[in-house]
């Protein structure tokens, strides 16, 4: 049969139209990739290379609590082995990661070096112990207290740090040299690429070397591209200034495969619109076109744009097939509400993008918590989970697979984040029959949840309507008191034991109703935190305090009053002004106030809070941290932020000579902490007198606690402080 010239005129116009086509849009995309590819990679490479600096860090921070204790310069002096054997044993050795430690005297002489070889290697014993030496030698030749860095002992890696031993204030001379280090085996490997999701290794230098082809001008790495794989190395020196070891970081390109997909994709669809126009099947075309932007309006109707489940729009069906499956085979369904916890905060310290990703995380862990089940987004940090099941206990089961799920750090963009999750339970069919009215149960029962101050779960009750109801009562009325400025301050004493005096008081919001009633702290504080309110009430405490301060100054009375400042406040933009200017229109002195943060804030916000820290310490504010102990507490934010004072959780008091007696090593740990690091304690909540002996044979002389005195108001208050002597006295003497 042959085929007419048209005909194959248009045969090559299609071809000569695909191939142009594919090339130009394979060269856009391809180049667009690259530079994709190559920001990636150097990005990943740094930030593999600012965990490798952490560590160091770590190590660091780690010599100098050991270095700057009074039992570490005691054992200098006195070599008593009980002192080794009671803090560098194997299984603490194990516990922390140590693999060699070494104590030396101001002249570089070692005494007691400890090794946790698993085989026993006589060279690579010999190889350490020098290796020990000469950093000590190092830190010697300078005038700083520490050295730290990663040096090479045989081809094996090691993180090592050395500090001059002191007493724990450093008011006596140095006795000697700490060394400290840590393998980069196989194990810390493993954990790093857990921590920042990177696949690395590190092997010897002569790697780096050995490479064909040149390093990049502008990062000094050399790149391997391979079909599938970006291999890039990276030479890294030791403390000592010398080539030690290379990096090798290996990345998928799931990028490129992704850019050639989509160059093959526009492609094929410029050839079909090319064969389109050419065959004038326009009609064909369009109607096709109609379908397709039918079905994808209608996805997106039905779906979150940025994670990919169901919307709310799209739930009510999918739970309705799920209750009436669930119904026809006998069975009962569940119906989760899940709400993260603390992600606005999150949102709002480190912005959208962060939060944006952090969403779509918890979205893929719940996924992979029942596959099976019915989930979508519902609001901005809200999911709904719905199953049906069989057995009783799946639920409680699968509560606590999405709470852990959640309860796992997100490392993203370089931040270590923690979430949670509350999470509210209704059951069909005894909560009810339809989506509607089992979402609406499970959302009270989570509020309910978050309401009893802890990440948890919590099945629906009949009663939680009455609690909700009651809550929006309470809402409306608190929104009321702030507006007419009816809340109150009460004062509790921080009393020296050992001085017999009033060292401080401590300002805490109350309320009380036009009945005379009061309304506790924990049924008001959480709900000032949701509904934006509680900057204003930290506000009105604080301008509160700085005119009682100015009213007792005038009776002769100076004492400094502490005033707690919630997450929110701190974090906003204008908190440091809108304190300074408080201060200047009372005018109050900056002495006479301290700020008292928790833990968490901190924790979830370093560097805003850090730098309104920072800024209410240069103007003379005291700033203590609050709740200490049980947050996720760290060494690095005490060594770097101007806190002036640790608070001991009540908590850990109530538990003083408690049959396991952890609450007692606790809190020795605590006070010798802030000993080392030059901060003074409160102990929070004494209310007996063993807890009182306990605390002051371990030298924590500030109490705080309704042993001494309840919070009084401010006339009380003044009355306490007039008359502590005998106040004080009358309850040392179990008179009072």
């Amino acid at each position: 049969m042959r085929v007419q010239p048209f005909y194959c005129l248009a045969i090559c116009i299609l071809a000569l139209f695909a191939a142009l086509t594919y090339v130009a849009n394979y060269s856009i995309v391809m180049s667009g990739v690259d530079t994709i590819e190559s920001r990636h990679m150097y990005e990943s490479m740094h930030q593999l290379q600012n965990y490798l600096r952490f560590t160091e860090l770590q190590m660091h921070q780690r010599v100098v609590d050991w270095a700057c204790w009074d039992e570490a310069y005691e054992y200098v002096i006195t070599r008593d082995e009980q002192f080794i054997n009671s803090n560098f044993d194997e299984l603490f050795l194990q516990s922390q990661h140590i693999s060699f430690v070494a104590f030396f005297y101001n002249d570089k002489t070692p005494f007691r070096f400890l090794d946790n070889q698993q085989i026993y290697d006589d060279a690579f014993f010999l190889a350490k112990k020098d290796a020990s030496i000469r950093l000590a030698e190092q830190l010697s030749r300078r005038d700083s207290d520490a050295v730290f860095g990663i040096i090479n002992i045989q081809n094996s890696m090691f993180v090592v740090a050395a500090h001059r031993i002191y007493d724990g204030n450093k008011l006596k001379p140095p006795r000697g040299i700490l060394v400290m280090a840590r393998s980069l085996d196989e194990s810390f490997v493993a954990e790093a690429e857990k921590m920042i999701r990177l696949q690395f290794s590190i092997v010897p230098k002569e790697r780096f070397d050995n490479l064909a082809f040149e390093k990049d001008d502008t990062h000094s790495f050399k790149i391997l591209k391979e079909k599938h794989f970006f291999r890039v190395y990276s030479l890294c020196n030791d403390l000592f200034g010398n080539p030690a070891y290379c990096l090798e970081l290996v990345t998928d390109r799931d990028i490129s495969k992704m850019g050639q997909s989509m160059s093959l994709k526009n492609c094929i669809l410029m050839i079909g619109l090319g064969l389109a126009l050419l065959l004038i099947g326009l009609c064909a075309l369009h109607q096709k076109e109609k379908l397709i932007m039918k079905r994808e309006l209608a996805y997106r109707i039905g779906h979150d744009s940025l994670t990919g489940l169901a919307n709310k729009n799209l739930i009510d069906e999918q739970l309705e097939d799920l209750l009436h499956h669930a119904g026809q085979y006998g069975k009962e369904a569940g119906v989760f509400f899940i709400d993260l916890s603390r992600f606005k905060n999150v949102n709002d310290s480190y912005g959208h993008e962060v939060g944006d990703r952090l969403l779509q995380e918890s979205a893929q862990r719940l996924r992979s918590v029942y596959p099976g089940a019915v989930l979508a987004r519902t609001g901005g940090d809200e999911f709904v989970l719905g199953v049906e099941y069989a057995k009783k206990d799946l639920l409680p089961l699968l509560a606590k697979q999405v709470i852990n799920s959640l309860a796992d750090p997100f490392y993203v963009n370089e931040h270590n984040i923690h979430l949670g999750a509350n999470v509210g339970i209704a059951v069909f069919p005894c909560d009810g029959k339809n989506a509607q009215v089992l979402m609406h149960r499970a959302e009270l029962a989570m509020y309910a949840a978050k309401l009893a101050h802890q990440e948890g779960f919590l099945f629906f009750a009949e009663q939680m309507g009455q609690i909700a109801a009651q809550r929006m009562v309470l809402e409306a009325a608190l929104y009321k008191v702030v507006e007419e400025n009816g809340l109150t301050v009460f004062y509790q004493p921080k009393v020296d034991c050992v001085k017999k005096k009033v060292v401080g008081l401590e300002a805490l919001v109350r309320w009380q109703k036009t009945d005379g009633s009061w309304v506790a702290p924990p049924a008001f504080i959480p709900l000032a935190e949701e509904t934006g309110l509680v900057t204003r009430i930290d506000m009105f405490v604080l301008r509160t305090v700085c005119r009682q301060v100015k009213a007792w100054e005038k009776d002769k009375i100076a004492v400094r009053v502490s005033v707690n400042m919630s997450a929110k406040s701190i974090l906003s933009a204008n908190f440091s002004e809108q304190v300074n200017a408080i201060l200047q229109e009372e005018g109050t002195s900056p002495g006479s106030i301290g700020v008292e943060v928790t833990e968490t804030c901190l924790v979830t916000h370093l560097d805003m809070a850090s730098k309104a820290i920072s800024i209410l310490s240069h103007e003379g504010i005291e700033v203590s941290l609050d709740d200490f102990g049980t947050g996720y507490s760290s060494l690095l934010y005490l060594h770097a932020l101007p806190i002036s004072c640790l608070k001991i959780d009540k908590k850990f008091i109530d538990d003083i000579d408690a049959p396991d007696g952890s609450s007692n090593s606790l809190v020795k740990g605590i006070l010798a902490l802030a000993a080392g690091l030059g901060m003074s304690t409160v102990a929070e909540g004494v209310e007996n007198r063993e807890q009182l002996n306990f605390l002051r044979q371990n030298d924590c002389s500030v109490i705080q606690g309704y042993y001494y005195s309840k919070p009084l108001n401010a006339h009380d208050c003044e009355d306490f402080l007039l008359h502590q002597k005998e106040r004080i006295a009358a309850v040392e003497e179990g008179k009072a």
